[in-house]
């Protein structure tokens, strides 16, 4: 050691004492801390010690990743709050789309930076194997951007955990445009709350009222012709008020007409005059029956009339028999006939029927999804002094938890699966309105008087045309407007049991629609209309879930590899009780901690970066931590001193 090299430690050791005289003496009199023979204050080995921890020396990666799921978050709050909605009016025009930018922006270059780092770091960690010197300079070039980052996974292939660091650097390129695709600007249907829905029902239906109106009666023959002449749907009158064009209704009742028919053919009885069968009649149980002769021949017969319906929930019936006669010659028989002949009983009821509807762009859509049938007593009255009697269905689910104590302390099934029960209201002859005590007026459903509905459908459809029909014996010529539309239900001859359903219905959806349009306005109980949610149309923010699953995965993936890289440097090196580095991109390292002499002394001046590359090609190194600090050690001289090391442990054996 020269004077110089004395003079200096003298010098170091002189300031130190300074420090130390200026300190307050520690507790116990015990003298402060030394390193390498010199005194250190306490409070710089505790800021050491601080320094040397994770959070010391990686701070910023781990702030870098802590902006990563911010950034995220924040992207994700702000779609949820605005998917689905209009355009937010945001000061200086501010955008969704520059909002999310921002957040990308963020979030890639957080992204970069941990990824940069941790590569960096990798590069020491390569080095604790012997490697060409010139990979120092790949993995630096790895950690600035995609092009270098492409030649590490070239050269590595797969072979270390750096190659995907250098993947994901390449991969973050996709978040600003992945990100940017997420938000779509599409015309879309907002809740309009100033604007009302409705549709058209009712619970109660009195027809003895409607038909004291002018008009009313007008309306059932209009709607019993609708029904025979074409398939009446159950939304084909009704006229919903819906201002936008674009509304919805879900789950309402009304009360309605339901019809049924039956195919009765095979309890006709057939009556005829001799065995060639040239004069036969066609008879039902209930009397109704139609006659043909050979004067018939290629003719089609016809004849309906009123049945009193044995349905439960029935309050009209009508029976048909039809029968298409052709001419048949026969070699035994003259003018013998060829009788097709069918029978079919239909009858109708009261019925509540549950209904969805939708309104788009202006067209009007209702479904009947289910339907509960009617007691066939529902609406019946009956008189008592001054009060009188009726039945009417209660709906259940509408009934408070007291309602429906009250209602099964009289005996009634709480439970019944069609969810109505029948209730017996009573209501004096002077009032208005029918005694609630046990249920709101709005859970009742009824028709009253529905006789009146009976006779005008009879007036159309009873004393069907047959040249030789009776009822009960009597024969009751048709009139030409009631055989014309008759005609629809018999289809020349070639009616069957889906065709006269199908007629039966278009009748009874009919029927029901009268009902639901003429009801007792201004009644709030009986007539409320279904209430349903009205749409306008906005331009609105759109988002693409889908397009947040890579930005998502390649944070997670960024911050498993920045980990990843963290282990690898805080652990030790096999056979060594030295920590490995953290030196990530540091350039100060690289003059601390460069070449080992001998290699220096070898290569000699190098001026040009030529020079060194082709040097750093051929010269194999590895970092070590020996006498000096850390150096990259030439790979020769690591032999070399292993061979002397061997060498000394033989001698040592032998002695």
């Amino acid at each position: 050691m020269t004077r110089h090299d004395d003079d200096a430690d003298n010098n170091i050791q002189n300031r130190y004492e300074m420090q130390r005289s200026l300190l307050p003496a520690r507790a116990g009199g015990s003298p402060p801390e030394t390193f390498n023979g010199v005194s250190r204050p306490p409070e710089r080995r505790q800021k050491q010690q601080r320094a040397d921890t994770v959070l010391g020396r990686w701070w910023s990666e781990i702030l870098g990743c802590c902006f990563m799921f911010l950034a995220l978050l924040a992207t994700v709050v702000t779609l949820v709050l605005h998917h689905g909605r209009t355009i937010p009016e945001w000061p200086l025009a501010i955008t969704v789309n520059a909002t999310i930018s921002i957040y990308a922006s963020v979030l890639q270059m957080s992204m970069m930076y941990v990824l940069a780092q941790s590569l960096s770091q990798m590069k020491w960690v390569w080095f604790n194997m012997p490697r060409q010197l010139k990979d120092l300079e790949t993995f630096d070039n790895a950690s600035r951007g995609p092009w270098g980052a492409a030649k590490l996974i070239w050269i590595l292939r797969a072979s270390h955990a750096a190659a995907l660091g250098a993947l994901l650097i390449i991969a973050s390129l996709a978040v600003g445009p992945f990100l940017q695709q997420i938000v779509s600007i599409n015309s879309c249907q907002i809740i309009a709350d100033d604007v009302q829905a409705t549709i058209p029902r009712t619970n109660v239906y009195d027809a003895s009222l409607q038909f004291e109106s002018m008009n009313v009666d007008q309306g059932i023959s209009t709607a019993i012709v609708k029904g025979l002449i074409s398939q009446v749907a159950n939304s084909s009158t009704v006229t919903p008020s819906c201002s936008t064009g674009n509304c919805t209704f879900q789950g309402y009742k009304s009360l309605g007409i339901s019809s049924d028919c039956q195919d009765i053919t095979d309890t006709l009885e057939i009556e005829c005059s001799d065995i060639s069968y040239e004069s036969c009649t066609y008879k039902l149980n209930s009397g109704i029956g139609i006659q043909c002769d050979s004067t018939d021949n290629s003719q089609q017969l016809f004849i309906i009339a009123s049945y009193t319906p044995n349905a439960t929930w029935a309050f009209m019936g009508y029976e048909v028999i039809s029968l298409n006669v052709t001419l048949e010659e026969d070699t035994q028989y003259n003018n013998s006939l060829n009788i097709k002949a069918t029978a079919y009983r239909c009858q109708f009821g009261q019925s509540i029927g549950t209904y969805t509807a939708s309104i788009t762009n202006g067209h009007f859509e209702e479904v009947l999804y289910s339907t509960i049938l009617a007691s066939s007593s529902t609406g019946t009255l009956s008189l008592s002094g001054d009060k009188s009697t009726s039945q009417v269905m209660v709906e259940l689910d509408c009934l408070s938890t007291f309602e429906r104590g009250q209602l099964a302390s009289l005996g009634h099934n709480m439970n019944d699966v069609s969810g109505f029960i029948v209730l017996n209201v009573t209501q004096n002859n002077n009032a208005t309105e029918w005694n609630t005590t046990y249920a709101p007026l709005h859970c009742m459903y009824a028709a009253w008087d529905v006789e009146f509905i009976t006779g005008f459908v009879n007036s159309f459809l009873l004393d069907g045309y047959s040249s030789t029909g009776y009822n009960e014996g009597t024969l009751n010529p048709s009139p030409e407007l009631t055989i014309a539309m008759l005609n629809f239900l018999y289809l020349n001859g070639n009616n069957t049991l889906s065709s006269i359903n199908d007629t039966m219905a278009s009748i009874a959806n009919s029927l029901t629609l009268v009902m639901r349009s003429t009801a007792p306005q201004g009644d709030t109980y009986y007539n409320a209309p279904a209430i349903g949610i009205a749409y306008r149309t906005e331009v609105c923010v759109q988002v693409q879930w889908e397009w947040l699953s890579l930005p998502v995965f390649l944070a997670i993936m960024a911050v498993l590899f920045f980990i990843f890289t963290l282990v690898a440097a805080r652990g030790r090196r096999r056979g060594s009780s030295e920590k490995r580095n953290d030196w990530k991109t540091s350039i100060v390292a690289l003059l601390f901690h460069g070449l080992d002499g001998r290699a220096r002394e070898r290569l000699g001046v190098l001026n040009y970066s030529s020079e060194m590359e082709k040097s750093a090609e051929r010269l194999v190194v590895q970092l070590q931590c020996g006498s000096e600090g850390w150096q990259f050690v030439e790979i020769e001289k690591i032999k070399s001193s292993a061979a002397a090391e061997d060498k000394g442990a033989r001698d040592a054996k032998r002695a």
